[in-house]
Protein backbone atom coordinates (compact mmCIF):
# COMPACT_ATOMS: atom_id res chain seq x y z
CA UNK A 1 0.00 0.00 0.00
CA UNK A 2 2.89 2.38 0.66
CA UNK A 3 4.39 1.32 -2.34
CA UNK A 4 1.32 2.40 -4.00
CA UNK A 5 0.97 5.62 -2.26
CA UNK A 6 4.60 6.60 -3.66
CA UNK A 7 3.92 5.48 -7.04
CA UNK A 8 0.88 7.72 -6.83
CA UNK A 9 2.14 10.81 -5.53
CA UNK A 10 5.50 10.63 -8.03
CA UNK A 11 2.97 10.09 -11.15
CA UNK A 12 0.50 13.40 -9.52
CA UNK A 13 4.36 14.78 -8.59
CA UNK A 14 4.65 14.68 -12.26
CA UNK A 15 1.64 15.74 -13.99
CA UNK A 16 2.15 18.79 -11.86
CA UNK A 17 5.66 19.49 -13.18
CA UNK A 18 4.27 18.53 -16.91
CA UNK A 19 1.59 20.98 -16.17
CA UNK A 20 3.88 23.89 -15.07
CA UNK A 21 6.55 23.29 -17.83
CA UNK A 22 3.72 23.62 -20.31
CA UNK A 23 2.06 26.69 -19.08
CA UNK A 24 5.50 28.30 -18.83
CA UNK A 25 6.49 27.40 -22.39
CA UNK A 26 3.01 28.63 -23.17
CA UNK A 27 3.37 31.62 -21.68
CA UNK A 28 7.40 32.10 -23.53
CA UNK A 29 5.31 31.90 -26.58
CA UNK A 30 2.84 34.39 -26.02
CA UNK A 31 5.84 36.48 -25.07
CA UNK A 32 7.76 36.18 -27.98
CA UNK A 33 4.60 36.82 -30.45
CA UNK A 34 4.17 39.81 -28.44
CA UNK A 35 7.80 40.87 -28.89
CA UNK A 36 7.31 39.94 -32.36
CA UNK A 37 4.16 41.92 -33.02
CA UNK A 38 5.67 45.26 -31.54
CA UNK A 39 9.18 44.96 -33.03
CA UNK A 40 6.63 44.58 -36.71
CA UNK A 41 4.55 47.70 -35.82
CA UNK A 42 7.62 50.11 -34.50
CA UNK A 43 9.16 48.97 -37.81
CA UNK A 44 6.35 49.71 -40.35
CA UNK A 45 5.31 53.09 -38.52
CA UNK A 46 9.44 53.96 -38.91
CA UNK A 47 9.04 53.01 -42.81
CA UNK A 48 5.37 54.79 -42.60
CA UNK A 49 6.50 57.61 -40.89
CA UNK A 50 10.33 58.13 -43.72
CA UNK A 51 7.15 58.18 -46.26
CA UNK A 52 5.29 60.72 -44.82
CA UNK A 53 8.72 62.46 -44.80
CA UNK A 54 9.27 62.33 -48.02
CA UNK A 55 5.93 63.04 -49.40
CA UNK A 56 5.99 66.40 -46.84
CA UNK A 57 9.28 67.39 -49.04
CA UNK A 58 8.04 66.03 -52.93
CA UNK A 59 4.61 68.07 -52.08
CA UNK A 60 7.04 71.34 -50.93
CA UNK A 61 8.47 70.95 -54.22
CA UNK A 62 5.50 70.88 -56.29
CA UNK A 63 4.65 74.53 -54.02
CA UNK A 64 7.68 76.01 -54.78
CA UNK A 65 7.59 75.22 -58.20
CA UNK A 66 3.73 76.20 -59.28
CA UNK A 67 4.46 79.42 -56.68
CA UNK A 68 7.50 80.53 -58.99
CA UNK A 69 4.96 79.58 -62.23
CA UNK A 70 7.55 76.91 -63.53
CA UNK A 71 7.26 76.58 -67.39
CA UNK A 72 8.98 72.95 -66.79
CA UNK A 73 5.40 71.19 -66.71
CA UNK A 74 7.03 68.13 -67.29
CA UNK A 75 9.02 67.85 -64.07
CA UNK A 76 5.71 69.19 -62.06
CA UNK A 77 4.05 66.31 -63.17
CA UNK A 78 6.55 63.64 -62.51
CA UNK A 79 6.58 65.22 -59.03
CA UNK A 80 2.57 64.69 -58.57
CA UNK A 81 3.02 61.35 -60.03
CA UNK A 82 5.65 60.62 -57.11
CA UNK A 83 3.32 62.29 -54.54
CA UNK A 84 0.87 60.11 -55.51
CA UNK A 85 2.43 56.77 -55.25
CA UNK A 86 3.99 57.90 -51.85
CA UNK A 87 0.22 58.34 -50.93
CA UNK A 88 -0.24 55.54 -51.93
CA UNK A 89 2.70 53.80 -49.68
CA UNK A 90 1.61 55.87 -46.89
CA UNK A 91 -2.08 54.35 -47.14
CA UNK A 92 -0.46 50.49 -47.21
CA UNK A 93 2.10 50.88 -44.12
CA UNK A 94 -0.82 52.81 -42.04
CA UNK A 95 -3.50 49.73 -43.32
CA UNK A 96 -1.12 46.67 -43.02
CA UNK A 97 -0.36 48.71 -38.56
CA UNK A 98 -4.23 49.38 -38.55
CA UNK A 99 -4.84 45.19 -39.42
CA UNK A 100 -2.19 44.25 -36.68
CA UNK A 101 -3.35 46.19 -34.08
CA UNK A 102 -7.03 45.37 -34.47
CA UNK A 103 -5.69 41.56 -34.34
CA UNK A 104 -4.76 42.08 -30.82
CA UNK A 105 -7.62 44.67 -29.89
CA UNK A 106 -10.09 41.72 -31.55
CA UNK A 107 -8.32 39.23 -29.42
CA UNK A 108 -8.86 40.58 -26.70
CA UNK A 109 -12.29 41.72 -27.33
CA UNK A 110 -13.22 37.99 -27.90
CA UNK A 111 -11.58 36.75 -24.69
CA UNK A 112 -12.82 39.49 -22.47
CA UNK A 113 -15.54 39.21 -19.59
CA UNK A 114 -18.37 40.92 -20.93
CA UNK A 115 -18.21 39.00 -24.28
CA UNK A 116 -17.81 35.48 -22.55
CA UNK A 117 -20.65 36.57 -20.67
CA UNK A 118 -22.73 37.16 -23.71
CA UNK A 119 -21.80 33.21 -25.14
CA UNK A 120 -22.81 31.88 -21.80
CA UNK A 121 -26.30 33.49 -22.31
CA UNK A 122 -26.57 31.20 -25.40
CA UNK A 123 -26.53 28.32 -23.25
CA UNK A 124 -28.20 29.25 -20.01
CA UNK A 125 -31.35 30.59 -19.92
CA UNK A 126 -32.91 30.90 -16.45
CA UNK A 127 -33.87 34.18 -15.60
CA UNK A 128 -30.73 35.19 -13.89
CA UNK A 129 -29.03 34.02 -17.02
CA UNK A 130 -30.75 36.98 -18.86
CA UNK A 131 -28.46 39.79 -20.12
CA UNK A 132 -29.92 43.02 -18.54
CA UNK A 133 -29.27 46.59 -19.54
CA UNK A 134 -25.95 46.53 -17.75
CA UNK A 135 -24.74 43.91 -20.25
CA UNK A 136 -25.25 46.07 -23.21
CA UNK A 137 -23.74 49.16 -21.61
CA UNK A 138 -20.21 47.20 -20.61
CA UNK A 139 -20.28 45.56 -24.45
CA UNK A 140 -20.98 49.26 -25.91
CA UNK A 141 -18.20 50.47 -23.39
CA UNK A 142 -15.26 48.00 -24.65
CA UNK A 143 -16.10 48.81 -27.91
CA UNK A 144 -15.95 52.12 -28.21
CA UNK A 145 -12.80 51.69 -26.04
CA UNK A 146 -11.47 49.61 -28.46
CA UNK A 147 -11.95 50.96 -31.36
CA UNK A 148 -12.52 55.00 -31.41
CA UNK A 149 -13.64 55.02 -34.81
CA UNK A 150 -16.32 52.54 -34.42
CA UNK A 151 -19.49 54.65 -33.35
CA UNK A 152 -18.76 57.16 -35.71
CA UNK A 153 -18.76 55.18 -38.46
CA UNK A 154 -21.65 53.15 -37.91
CA UNK A 155 -23.82 56.43 -37.21
CA UNK A 156 -21.84 58.50 -39.52
CA UNK A 157 -24.46 58.79 -42.51
CA UNK A 158 -27.62 57.93 -40.37
CA UNK A 159 -28.05 57.43 -36.28
CA UNK A 160 -28.90 54.47 -36.11
CA UNK A 161 -31.90 52.84 -33.45
CA UNK A 162 -30.71 51.02 -30.54
CA UNK A 163 -31.68 47.59 -31.51
CA UNK A 164 -29.14 48.52 -35.02
CA UNK A 165 -26.36 49.62 -33.05
CA UNK A 166 -26.43 46.32 -30.71
CA UNK A 167 -26.55 44.47 -33.95
CA UNK A 168 -23.30 46.33 -34.46
CA UNK A 169 -21.91 46.01 -31.39
CA UNK A 170 -22.67 41.93 -32.00
CA UNK A 171 -21.39 41.81 -35.36
CA UNK A 172 -17.97 43.26 -34.22
CA UNK A 173 -17.91 41.25 -30.60
CA UNK A 174 -17.69 38.04 -33.96
CA UNK A 175 -21.65 36.91 -33.03
CA UNK A 176 -23.06 34.71 -35.80
CA UNK A 177 -26.50 35.77 -37.25
CA UNK A 178 -27.97 33.06 -35.64
CA UNK A 179 -26.38 34.00 -32.09
CA UNK A 180 -27.26 37.28 -32.71
CA UNK A 181 -31.42 36.02 -32.97
CA UNK A 182 -30.98 34.83 -29.74
CA UNK A 183 -29.15 37.14 -27.51
CA UNK A 184 -31.58 39.98 -28.81
CA UNK A 185 -34.66 37.32 -28.62
CA UNK A 186 -35.43 38.12 -32.14
CA UNK A 187 -37.62 35.37 -34.39
CA UNK A 188 -34.86 33.36 -36.76
CA UNK A 189 -33.43 35.28 -39.89
CA UNK A 190 -33.93 38.71 -37.90
CA UNK A 191 -30.11 39.58 -38.32
CA UNK A 192 -29.89 38.14 -41.21
CA UNK A 193 -32.25 40.41 -42.93
CA UNK A 194 -30.63 43.74 -40.60
CA UNK A 195 -27.74 43.08 -41.27
CA UNK A 196 -28.21 43.71 -45.56
CA UNK A 197 -30.22 46.58 -44.53
CA UNK A 198 -27.80 48.00 -42.20
CA UNK A 199 -25.45 47.88 -45.04
CA UNK A 200 -27.05 50.36 -47.00
CA UNK A 201 -28.25 52.63 -43.54
CA UNK A 202 -24.56 53.04 -42.08
CA UNK A 203 -22.25 53.02 -45.66
CA UNK A 204 -25.02 54.51 -48.22
CA UNK A 205 -25.31 51.85 -50.92
CA UNK A 206 -26.27 48.34 -51.09
CA UNK A 207 -24.62 45.58 -50.40
CA UNK A 208 -24.93 41.57 -48.77
CA UNK A 209 -25.12 40.58 -45.24
CA UNK A 210 -21.81 39.51 -45.26
CA UNK A 211 -20.01 42.56 -46.45
CA UNK A 212 -21.28 44.07 -43.81
CA UNK A 213 -20.06 41.96 -41.09
CA UNK A 214 -16.80 42.57 -42.82
CA UNK A 215 -16.79 46.21 -42.89
CA UNK A 216 -17.91 46.40 -38.96
CA UNK A 217 -15.06 43.53 -38.10
CA UNK A 218 -12.84 45.98 -39.85
CA UNK A 219 -13.23 49.17 -38.27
Amino acid sequence: EAKAKTKANARLTFIILALIFAFAIAFLIFLYHQEKRKREISELRQKHQAVVNNLQQVEQTVMALRIAKSSDESRIADYAERTTQLKAQADHYQSIIKRIENKKSDLMLEKSHIVMRFKYSLTHFTPDDKLQEGHWAELKKLIEEQYPLFHQTVNGIQRLYENEYRICLLVKAGFSPIDIDLLMDKKHSYASNMRKRLHKKVYGYDGSASDFDKKIRNI
